[in-house]
């Protein structure tokens, strides 16, 4: 309920600034001080809206943050960081990732929009997230590289450090019409 103001405060970074500007204009016109102040007042409000905001960071921004900096991993055909970001809980899956992964030598990637985010409300904490992501990827070694786009799924949990870690994935090209 509150992810308008947690996660997200454009919406009342815009109003703030739109409302300033009506009472400056308002204070200009009549020569009324107390339309300053007022301005004053809701350019300090949204500034501590904006602050409060920035200081709160949610669970699922600590999710999408472990998404972006693993797209970055990815880019850099960086296979050793690339599995830091899985639970050495889940053999199985780390397994999976570390023989499926060398067969790719990535360009590009970049994820293109979260479209699903389930915070499972479990102990641990998991997090199912769906998402497309747009790659240039040479595959087996190929001579041209190629560009798609792939919806991907990722299970994450959150370990006793505080650090989500991926149990499970998958991924499949978005227009198949498959659902993950």
């Amino acid at each position: 309920m509150t992810s308008w103001f947690t996660e997200n405060s454009t919406v009342p970074m815009i109003a703030g600034a739109i409302l300033t500007l009506v009472f400056i204009a308002f204070a200009v016109h009549s020569r009324e001080k107390v339309m300053l102040k007022i301005a004053l007042v809701i350019l300090a409000i949204t500034a501590a809206i904006v602050t409060c905001e920035r200081m709160v960071v949610t669970q699922r921004e600590e999710v999408t943050d472990r998404i972006i900096a693993l797209a970055d991993s990815v880019q850099r055909n960086d296979f050793e960081a690339i599995l830091d970001f899985f639970s050495d809980d889940y053999a199985e899956t780390r397994n999976r990732a570390k023989a499926e992964m060398p067969r790719y030598d990535f360009q590009t990637c970049r994820v293109s929009g979260i479209f699903n985010y389930n915070l499972v409300k479990s102990e641990p904490p998991t997090a199912e997230i769906q998402f497309n992501v747009s790659v240039t990827v040479r595959v087996d070694s190929g001579a041209e590289p190629l560009w798609g786009q792939r919806r991907v799924k990722l299970t994450f949990q959150k370990d006793t450090e505080g650090v989500w870690e991926i149990i499970d994935y998958s991924h499949s090209d978005p227009r198949s019409g498959l659902k993950l």
